[in-house]
């Protein structure tokens, strides 16, 4: 292949490629409400060098010409698709299968299905649609979607792969595929809280992040739905106070059970017409008295234990709301009624 025939074959790839840009820009900016957040992390680009695709075709026993790189390849042009999660990675490729300009060629998913090193990665071939003086004609680009850690891990597996010496290729592969198991649990983790503390008040926020953190490192499950912008009437030390206490005591609560599968707190605040609704429920298998509607303390020394119940109380009787709490068939429950101020 000469250097005028491989300019002539990749000017409308790199057509194809800039299109196929420009509709990840605008899919990155409304996949998403704004509230959630971009998918896209960055975009990594390229058109394949002369002498790649003459090696590539030479090793699948092809003639290195023109004819045979049109005809055989689909990855002279390749795009490399960077995001935050695995959810971001799914719904990009679904929102890109949807374009009805766009075909879908091929697709091979190994974040469902890792290769046995642990590589991790979503590829797609989409046929893109190319404007030539004559017709239109579909160009083929190679898109490789994965999550910033599976990019991560991919950046040091090819260094690993060609700087370190190993006895043996079954060593390098468990060790790659050990750090690939790693860095996938370490992203999990973090989409929990991702996913849990966006809750449209950042006090909340921080709240539930920080209870989170405990609940995870003490085999606590803490489920949260809250529409935490209701909130946003109330000042930020009261927010803090009122979910910090109301979490503490559910946590204290479930701590102590010796079954994990037991220890469990969901927590739900909505907004109902013209009043906030708070509810709390954990698993509880102490034997709770209750005065008034509010528990009684445990403890022995009462001066001081009780006085989160207390301070929950007094906050929420600022707002001119209400507490209740009550158990039954070991579920400890708290109700929470605050008016909305307009």
């Amino acid at each position: 292949m000469t250097d005028k025939e491989y300019y002539e074959l990749i000017q409308p790839y790199e057509d194809a490629m800039k299109l196929l840009l420009t509709r990840l820009e605008v899919l990155n900016h409304s996949i998403y409400e704004t509230k959630t957040g971009k998918p896209i992390h960055n975009i990594q680009y390229r058109i394949k060098k002369k002498d790649s695709i003459e090696e590539k075709l030479v090793r699948h026993g092809f003639e290195p010409t023109l004819e045979n790189a049109k005809d055989q390849l689909q990855d002279i042009a390749g795009v490399r698709i960077i995001c935050y999660f695995v959810g971001d990675v799914n719904n990009l490729v679904n929102m890109l299968k949807k374009q009805p300009d766009l075909i879908f060629i091929r697709e091979s998913n190994y974040i469902e299905n890792p290769k046995p090193n642990g590589y991790r990665s979503h590829h797609v071939i989409l046929g893109v649609n190319v404007c030539c003086l004559d017709a239109n004609e579909y160009y083929p680009v190679e898109i490789q979607l994965r999550t910033i850690s599976m990019d991560f891990w991919a950046a040091m597996e090819h260094r690993v792969s060609y700087k370190k010496q190993y006895d043996n290729k079954e060593q390098r592969v468990a060790e790659l595929l050990q750090y690939s198991n790693i860095l996938e649990k370490m992203e999990k983790e973090i989409k929990i809280y991702e996913a849990q503390n966006k809750t449209g008040n950042k006090v909340l926020d921080a709240v539930l992040t920080s209870k989170s953190l405990y609940c995870q490192n003490n085999g606590i499950g803490l489920t949260c739905v809250a529409d935490g912008s209701a909130l946003n009437f109330m000042e930020d030390m009261d927010i803090s106070a009122l979910f910090g206490n109301i979490l503490d005591n559910a946590i204290e609560s479930v701590v102590k059970i010796k079954d994990r599968q037991k220890r469990l707190i969901s927590l739900h605040v909505i907004q109902d017409k013209q009043f906030i609704r708070i509810r709390t429920e954990n698993y509880c298998e102490e034997n709770v008295q209750f005065q008034d509607g509010i528990p009684i303390t445990t403890k022995k020394d009462k001066r001081f234990h009780g006085y989160g119940m207390k301070s929950m109380k007094k906050i929420v009787e600022k707002y001119g709301g209400s507490v209740m709490a009550g158990k039954a068939n070991n579920w400890f429950e708290l109700k929470i009624l605050i008016p909305m101020k307009h």
